[in-house]
């Protein structure tokens, strides 16, 4: 599961530091809410397709990725420490995947291609987006070794993301709309 509940909280687990990495382990999921909430307001499909990738990369990590690093990879590697709350396999971790997917994906629109997303904007995304991983670990959910390689998995899906809406959505409104029709 990509949330985990801690109630009651065990020893260690409180604090100022235990607070901020608890709100840093939900707010990858902020981002893609407010692509939605964005989305339907504006009916442009910049923030339709991060929301999307959100989506899509969280179904695809739970449904398949984990399944397939807990058959093909060692339990040493891919369960989680033994304080975390969840038993469920760790590897990836899906919070740490889906805040640097959009973060780069994010960035390379940003600097790359100038349009929806402003710099203001950019630097909010990122100031949730890269703590997550320290959270993740800090929380004890998941170990340092999980959360860099899916960190570099999310990167690798931000470029892909980035590469995509280009290839195949640059100029557009909608997918379905004409090369070059805005409305």
């Amino acid at each position: 599961g990509q949330v985990t509940i801690r109630w009651p909280l065990p020893p260690g687990y409180r604090g100022p530091l235990f607070a901020i990495a608890v709100v840093y382990g939900f707010l990858p999921f902020v981002v893609p809410a407010g692509f939605f909430v964005w989305a339907l307001v504006s009916h442009e499909f910049f923030p339709l397709f991060g929301f999307l990738i959100a989506v899509c990369l969280a179904l695809v990590n739970e449904c398949a990725i984990k399944p397939i690093c807990a058959a093909f990879l060692p339990r040493s590697f891919t369960a989680r420490p033994r304080q975390a709350a969840s038993k469920k396999p760790g590897m990836p971790s899906g919070h740490c995947l889906n805040a640097y997917s959009i973060g780069a994906w994010c960035a390379l629109e940003c600097a790359l291609e100038p349009g929806p997303l402003h710099g203001g904007w950019l630097l909010c995304i990122l100031a949730v987006c890269i703590p997550v991983p320290w959270a993740r670990v800090y929380n004890r959910d998941h170990t340092v070794a999980q959360v860099s390689i899916s960190c570099g998995l999310g990167l690798i899906v931000g470029i892909a993301a980035f590469t995509i809406r280009h290839a195949y959505f640059s100029g557009k409104e909608m997918p379905w709309d004409a090369p070059g029709v805005r409305y």
